[in-house]
């Protein structure tokens, strides 16, 4: 069953003012009675578990199905924090703080001991959701500051699992609660929310709101993208656009092509693509096995692929409608759906059959060469979902960068990778059932550049140049 799982996994890449409670003896606070306005302010407030019970003010979230408890196993300092409760999947343990407290400056330590992805933890403060962040990406305690700019009244913690998989201990941990009347140097005032979107940005737009980490994913126009997506593509969130669709067969060449890929450790890997007697039809392998695509008149898709396993072996899928892997034609914030079955081989010879549901988006598009009139990078993300053998869904996602004539700029998530090379020997246009189509020979093989005939005008080394050089650029602006 195991086995199954992890291969199946791979086929799919306050308005109202609240009493203030008593502390515990774990707690300490500073009073404030200075200004007459009939409520008590709370200058400080500090709470390490360490008492032992669980502290007044704390109870359990309205869509909580299992409460947090004190726990011994895990603490940041001293012997005790704050876990959170025994979930199943798709259910949820929130724990929340009813307090008073000025604008200023929360912190706390945080444990993850989660899957990889997908399961996630929230913070929420008044109701609004703050410095959303997804679980088990470090098995280690640290430490976050968040800029509170009003009056708090109620302080939330969430976790949330996803429809599968169990991993580690499926919790995390809360130690250290601390909250001051003070912006600390370290809180994040360029991005308080969180949401990947500046604090200056979010005050020009009538869309946003600089303290809520929920508007990024809204569509406060209504012209189908979101404002992230629209705020990042150089778009406004303000005013209904209409975005121009965009013909990814320009942005994903393919033929006898090789693909050199730079991983963050030094390593490189090398994609190495050739077109197949059958029109329309082409293989691409790699150490980590291969994909066989079928180029259509509506769409490219993987027909089969193979993944090797780290003993040697290899395991087969075969998508028999074929598997979305990008549409022809789609526009910004725009969702392709495609749905297969497919049959899947395991090394020891034994199949499963299922069917594969998947959902390709385009996130945002930019222009990294300054002499582009039109979008040259498009951030690409696929959805998908799969039936498992004992009934769950497996769900599977993933970000890539594709570049006008090149193909795949980056591959983002867990492991990324940056493209540092590209030869082409021969590009192939073919579509599958249509009668054959011209293909341009140019035999190149450079260690700086490319050159392409199969996105129209003709690319140089200039173009395969300058996209690198904007994907660096890019590379420093997202990690700022």
């Amino acid at each position: 069953m195991k086995r199954t799982f992890t291969s199946l996994m791979a086929a799919l890449s306050l308005a109202l003012v609240l009493p203030v409670p008593a502390f515990s003896a774990g707690a300490t606070i500073e009073l404030d009675n200075t200004v007459d306005t009939g409520e008590v302010r709370y200058e400080s407030y500090f709470e390490d578990f360490e008492s032992g019970v669980m502290p007044e003010g704390f109870h359990e979230g309205a869509d909580s199905a299992r409460p947090w408890k004190l726990d011994s196993t895990q603490s940041k300092s001293g012997s005790l924090s704050l876990r959170s409760g025994v979930i199943d999947h798709n259910q949820t343990s929130s724990v929340a703080l009813d307090t008073h407290l000025p604008a200023g400056t929360l912190s706390f330590d945080y444990l993850e001991l989660t899957e990889s992805c997908c399961d996630v933890m929230e913070l929420r403060i008044n109701g609004k959701r703050y410095n959303f962040r997804k679980t088990g990406v470090s098995n280690q305690w640290q430490h976050i500051e968040v800029l509170i700019p009003n009056p708090t009244r109620r302080v939330e913690f969430t976790y949330r699992k996803d429809p599968v998989t169990i991993a580690r201990e499926d919790a995390v941990w809360i130690d250290n609660i601390e909250f001051t009347d003070t912006i600390s140097p370290t809180a994040d005032a360029n991005d308080p929310d969180g949401d990947g979107i500046p604090y200056d940005v979010e005050q020009q737009y009538a869309a946003l709101d600089p303290y809520d980490a929920d508007d990024g994913f809204e569509d406060y126009d209504n012209d189908g993208a979101s404002n992230l997506s629209e705020i990042n593509s150089g778009y406004s969130p303000d005013v209904a656009n209409i975005f121009v669709r965009k013909n990814l067969f320009a942005f994903y060449p393919l033929g006898d092509i090789n693909w050199d890929y730079r991983f963050s450790n030094g390593y490189i890997a090398t994609v190495e693509g050739q077109s197949l007697s059958a029109q329309g039809r082409f293989r691409n392998d790699s150490s980590g096995g291969y994909e066989i695509l079928e180029r259509r008149e509506d769409g490219i898709y993987i027909m089969e692929r193979g993944i090797n396993d780290t003993d040697g072996s290899q395991t087969k899928y075969v998508y028999h409608q074929g598997l979305l892997k990008l549409p022809r034609h789609i526009r910004l914030g725009e969702d392709v759906y495609s749905t297969t079955d497919l049959t899947m081989t395991l090394s020891g010879g034994e199949t499963f059959d299922t069917r594969v549901d998947v959902i390709v988006s385009l996130l945002e598009e930019y222009q990294l060469l300054s002499s582009s009139s039109s979008a040259d990078t498009l951030m690409i993300g696929t959805s998908s979902r799969a039936l498992s053998n004992s009934g769950d869904y497996v769900y599977g996602s993933s970000y890539q960068l594709l570049g006008l004539d090149v193909g795949t700029l980056a591959f983002l998530g867990d492991a990324p990778s940056d493209l540092v090379d590209m030869r082409v020997a021969r590009i192939d246009n073919s579509i599958a059932g249509q009668a054959s189509t011209s293909t341009s020979d140019k035999a190149v093989s450079r260690t700086t550049g490319i050159q392409s005939g199969g996105g129209g005008g003709g690319s140089t080394s200039l173009l395969f140049t300058g996209l690198l050089t904007g994907l660096l650029i890019w590379r420093r602006r997202m990690s700022a």
